[in-house]
């Protein structure tokens, strides 16, 4: 039996034939995309002759050398006079810089090792509070300024939370009289750089950089701003730096 295919059909099949078509690469430039690698070490390695820290201050502050502030405490009973302040860089055990005292957990470095801390002394009513520069390379501290209610002090209160730049200029929050919370920058003068910020609260953390300017939110309401300019002029820091101690207490010295 024979088959009869017709032009039309054959001419209909061939235009059913795909086309192939042969596609080429474009070379684009070459971009590296490396992965990010963390790098951990522990700082808070303490020579077993000190004891068994019960806890670490909740604010470290770390320099452009590595080596890192901290707080420990070492007293379970919640004794307020045993405290030391801590400078390591994950090498070996970290150095202690001071010990015996109450040093809160917030502390701030710069890059020449000079850490500043509030210390309290127990047993005065009401406390004595304080801020320290401690040189972390010698042991040895000069007092910045002194919150109290004696002879010397500097304010009614000296609250945590200070700040250090590498020209050892201070900027840290104060209680004058009842009610009064200020700004203060300076170093054991006569009449310390103020400034009253609005909706005023003990929780401000201001920020000195090494050209002396402040920063800070102004105020304690999450809608308060973030204030800096107006430090440049009103509340910039003495360029000399922090003077010496004098003696003031003997609580406190």
């Amino acid at each position: 039996m024979s088959v009869v295919i017709s032009q039309n059909w054959r001419r209909r099949k061939w235009k059913r034939r795909t086309r192939r078509v042969s596609l080429g690469l474009e070379g684009l430039e070459q971009r590296s995309c490396p992965s990010v690698l963390y790098d951990f070490d522990q700082i808070s390695s303490i020579s077993p002759s000190l004891g068994t820290p019960t806890s670490f201050g909740i604010g470290p502050s770390i320099n452009e050398s590595g080596n890192v502030a901290f707080v420990g405490n070492f007293n379970p009973s919640g004794s307020l006079s045993n405290s030391t302040l801590f400078v390591g860089d994950g090498n070996g055990f970290a150095r202690n810089v001071t010990v015996e005292r109450f040093f809160n957990g917030l502390v701030s470095i710069n890059n020449s090792d000079q850490v500043l801390v509030q210390n309290l002394v127990a047993g005065t009513n009401p406390p004595i509070t304080g801020l320290r520069r401690y040189d972390a390379n010698r042991g040895d501290f000069e007092t910045v300024a002194l919150g109290g209610s004696f002879s010397g002090s500097n304010f009614s209160d000296v609250f945590a939370g200070a700040s250090l730049n590498n020209a050892n200029q201070a900027a840290f929050v104060v209680r004058q009289g009842t009610n009064t919370l200020e700004l203060a920058t300076g170093s054991r003068q006569t009449t310390f750089n103020t400034l009253t910020p609005t909706n005023q609260t003990s929780q401000l953390r201001p920020v000195v950089a090494d050209d002396g300017q402040v920063v800070l939110r102004y105020g304690s309401q999450p809608t308060d701003p973030i204030r800096s300019d107006l430090m440049t002029t009103i509340c910039r820091p003495p360029r000399r730096g922090i003077s010496p101690p004098t003696s003031t207490s003997t609580a406190w010295e």
